[in-house]
């Protein structure tokens, strides 16, 4: 079963890689996305038990602003005892928002995101919601970014948490960007959720192989205990459609 379902995504990730090759460049208020990852990371945690996930999402941007979009993931959680089978498979997000660009040139996006994980015990709390905040601006050939999201019973039920983050990112060229990103994530419940708030830092290059799709290779470290707090390599192919 494990080698079939390798070999599936292997061929979705060579699909993609002609996909990018004969993409068109045509813009649409609807459009779609779609990731071959090597390690689903969230806040420096992985979500794919350091496995690959397989991604991919549908998006609808009005021209006044508003958005509303929707994202799934396969995802690996797994039990407290070894050999316990993955608890959820799959997440699926929704969400909507607002975004826009003040006369200064500053960008703010603000909105509400769903996280569920269909098939996972509704006893285990999984399903959340969070509020978001972002501001952005572009210095010369660097756009910078802040943000916030805020959550009033975070994943598993373990109460009131924030995630504050900012990134930078860098044009190098028409191809090439290089992305650097921190974050601290705070948790009301630390016993329930099953680790310490953390402080998360990462690095990225990003390649361009057409207009819409993109390979990445970035690094991610978080200052937690035990295998969670190892320097996490990963790479991504994503296009965009």
């Amino acid at each position: 079963m494990y080698r079939s379902h390798k070999f599936f995504l292997n061929s979705v990730l060579l699909a993609g890689l002609f996909s990018c090759a004969t993409a068109t460049t045509k813009r649409l208020p609807f459009t779609g996305n779609v990731a071959y990852s090597s390690n689903y990371l969230s806040r420096g945690i992985t979500q794919s038990n350091d496995n690959f996930s397989l991604q991919g999402g549908f998006d609808y941007a009005h021209e006044s602003g508003f958005y509303l979009g929707t994202w799934a993931a396969g995802v690996e959680f797994r039990g407290t005892n070894t050999g316990d089978l993955p608890a959820a498979y799959q997440e699926l997000d929704g969400y909507g928002g607002y975004k826009g660009v003040l006369g200064t040139g500053l960008g703010y996006d603000l909105g509400f995101i769903h996280y569920a994980y269909p098939g996972a015990n509704s006893s285990l709390n999984y399903d959340f919601n969070e509020v978001y905040i972002s501001l952005g601006y572009r210095f010369g050939t660097v756009d910078v970014g802040l943000g916030v999201k805020y959550s009033n019973d975070y994943w598993g039920g373990t109460g009131n948490a924030t995630y504050t983050h900012a990134k930078a990112d860098y044009k190098l060229d028409t191809n090439w960007s290089v992305s650097l990103s921190a974050g601290h994530q705070t948790i009301e419940d630390n016993v329930g959720w099953g680790h310490e708030d953390h402080t998360v830092v990462g690095a990225s290059g990003h390649y361009a192989l057409a207009d819409y799709c993109t390979a990445t290779v970035g690094w991610s470290k978080a200052n937690l205990t035990g295998d969670l707090g190892d320097h996490k390599i990963y790479a991504v192919l994503g296009m965009r459609f």
